[in-house]
């Protein structure tokens, strides 16, 4: 595959989790999203991504279980980014990409999400653990299948993943492709970036399933927490 390939690759993985990170944000005006980043170190495979929210003290495990809703974006991000990735990859998976047992790129994402799952029915003594677990794989697979819907929605990520992998490619030669090569969004990109996407002409229809998604995970907690 060539670095132009897994770059692209890599932003529909990143842009997995931006998507619904941009409605996270939305809903809890004290979230931002600070960076992205593509680089080719450190990776599990020849290139990664990463998405950072802000601020840290909002974000760890103790303060997402403790607000539903909250819970609800921070576990549709984090399926999300492999959603995007094995739709837009045909040699991906969705069950290789997100899981804690490969070399995929969302094994940090499976840990992270099986860890809040532990975490909320810990604190609220879950009373039908297996059931709220059975439910959240079943929700993951209801997620892609209606992505895979969402035609107009795809072509409008191209239009803005295809040229900005050539971006950061470009930039990757002209720096005479190092071994510590990293692309950093953030600051006015990001904003225009965010802006463009909002913009695009059926972001809705993508804001509506996950919207839909929010109310699934609400009621399995009401039912099996």
């Amino acid at each position: 595959m060539s670095d132009l390939e897994q770059i692209n690759k890599i932003l529909w993985h990143e842009f997995g989790h931006y998507m619904v990170d941009i409605l996270l944000c939305k809903e809890y005006p004290k979230i931002e999203i600070e960076y992205i980043t593509v680089r080719n170190f450190e990776c599990l495979n020849n290139w990664c991504g990463t998405i950072k929210l802000i601020p840290d003290a909002l974000l760890g495990f103790d303060k997402i279980i403790q607000e539903h809703k909250f819970f609800s974006y921070h576990s549709i991000s984090l399926f999300s980014g492999c959603v995007f990735q094995a739709f837009h990859d045909k040699n991906t998976e969705l069950e290789d990409c997100f899981s804690n047992k490969n070399k995929g790129s969302g094994k940090g994402d499976c840990t992270n999400f099986n860890e809040l799952i532990f975490q909320i029915k810990r604190i609220n003594n879950s009373s039908s653990p297996n059931n709220f677990n059975t439910e959240m794989f079943t929700i993951i697979n209801n997620y892609n299948e209606h992505f895979h819907y969402l035609n107009n929605f795809h072509k409008d990520l191209n239009k803005v993943i295809d040229p900005l992998s050539m971006t950061i490619l470009v930039d990757y030669k002209a720096k005479k492709e190092p071994t510590n090569f990293e692309y950093n969004i953030k600051y006015t990109d990001l904003d225009q970036l965010t802006h463009k996407v909002l913009q695009l002409p059926y972001f809705q229809s993508f804001e509506q399933m996950v919207q839909n998604t929010v109310q699934m995970i609400l009621e399995n907690i009401k039912q099996n927490i």
